[in-house]
């Protein structure tokens, strides 16, 4: 996965004479295309993309396209989590970078994005809003420490509830939506992180 020259022989021997050659197999993901793969369904080369050739312009469409593939080809919930780490690690965003991956995440909707950061930012954003209006009429401070507090827990919710729907159906999402509504933000939180590893919904509330 390395840029630059490497060994693609191995010899044994002495300086006289060699006694042994082996010739690798070897493909180097540096210099492969990066664009030939874009949609592949092998999970090993959607993963690599970041290692391959690319032009420098194009780096956040390349994690993109790592990360869409992930979520896409790989179903186990750990193993999602771990390759994440690794295509973050050689895709190396920096906070520019990031910060344009996450906006067009979010305005896509993107099932990428990592599910706490999303609650968190739609919670945090919707709670800047009410404390905003409240705070007009009760008292600056005080309105937009409430309406955070209300907004992230309203926003928590709400995004929980939709992953509950997309993993166990619509008809699973409103048998629990009075318990969620009715739960605290750290219980709220707990939940949708552990909705990442569980399979059977009544495990997400253990």
């Amino acid at each position: 996965m390395h840029r630059g020259p490497f060994r693609r022989d191995l010899r044994l021997g002495s300086e006289f004479q060699d006694h042994l050659q082996f010739n690798f197999l070897s493909f180097s993901l540096a210099e492969e295309p990066a664009e030939r793969h874009l949609d592949s369904s092998n999970l090993v080369a959607r993963l690599n993309l970041p290692n391959m050739a690319y032009h420098p312009e194009a780096k956040v469409d390349i994690y993109e396209q790592a990360m869409r593939g992930l979520v896409m080809l790989e179903p186990a919930h750990g193993r999602r989590a771990k390759y994440a780490d690794f295509v973050a690690m050689h895709a190396d965003l920096d906070e520019n970078e990031w910060a344009i991956y996450r906006a067009r995440a979010a305005k896509e909707d993107d099932m990428a994005v990592s599910f706490r950061q999303k609650i968190e930012e739609e919670g945090g954003e919707k709670g800047r809003e009410e404390g905003r209006e409240e705070g007009r009429q009760e008292g600056r401070q005080e309105g937009r420490q409430e309406g955070r507090q209300e907004g992230a827990h309203d926003g928590a919710a709400h995004v929980l509830l939709r992953l509950i729907a997309l993993r166990f159906g619509d008809e699973a999402s409103t048998s629990v939506r009075k318990r969620v509504d009715a739960a605290d933000l750290d219980a709220i939180m707990a939940w949708s992180d552990r909705i990442l590893t569980v399979d059977a919904l009544e495990d997400v509330f253990r």
